[in-house]
């Protein structure tokens, strides 16, 4: 998993920027998808490379990224009212 960080475009942060421009903390940021199913979708990565490695902080940071985005979308579009966020490895 190490080596395969060194190439890693995620890791390096060589992504889109979101209608949001890019929301960052220090473990996890978005990112546009280029092949979005939808007006609003949006992308969040962990910055560690090696997801079954993050530790409690970690995941929570990861998990709460999402929400935050969502409230600013239903700022700009009231009618947004059901989110949905999935979750990939």
């Amino acid at each position: 998993m190490s080596e395969s960080s060194k190439d890693c475009d995620f890791c390096k942060g060589k992504t889109a920027t979101g209608i949001f421009g890019k929301m960052q903390t220090n473990y996890s940021y978005s990112s546009a998808n280029l092949f979005p199913m939808g007006e609003y979708h949006e992308l969040f990565f962990a910055r560690k490379h090696d997801f079954l490695k993050l530790d409690y902080v970690e995941f929570k940071d990861l998990m709460y990224m999402p929400i935050k985005w969502f409230e600013k979308v239903f700022q700009k579009n009231s009618n947004f009212k059901y989110p949905c966020k999935i979750f990939d490895l």
